[in-house]
């Protein structure tokens, strides 16, 4: 395949093309990773009280910013209590969590593109 001639002297380079709305910046879908890593990280971590050993009482939620699930213990290692499942406070945690991602992205693409049309 032969390569492209260079451009002669008196021809300008042809203007950059415009991203898609839809294009994003390596470095978003990076940062994105990492805050989705974080939303992940605060919903599936358990959340106990502090107690002391002997027998107690504990009631462990998962989920952020709302429980979605509930597991409460009558020991502190067992895992033979009951579960509490809550569908809706899951549904409206991903939401939460979609709208961060979201606006998160818009604002880092926005700052980025201003930066180019800048330069």
């Amino acid at each position: 395949m032969a390569d492209p001639t260079p451009p002669k002297p008196t021809e300008s380079a042809p203007p950059p093309r415009k991203r898609g709305w839809f294009q994003f910046h390596l470095s978003t879908a990076v940062i994105l990773m990492f805050v989705a890593g974080g939303l992940i990280g605060l919903n599936v971590h358990e959340r106990r009280p502090s107690a002391e050993e002997g027998w107690v009482w504990l009631l462990s939620t998962r989920g952020w910013p709302w429980a979605f699930s509930a597991r409460d213990d009558f020991w502190w290692n067992s895992s033979y209590g009951t579960i509490e499942w809550h569908t809706e406070f899951f549904l409206l945690d991903m939401l939460v969590g979609l709208s961060v991602l979201a606006g998160v992205a818009m604002l880092l693409e926005w700052l980025l593109r201003r930066r180019e049309r800048k330069s």
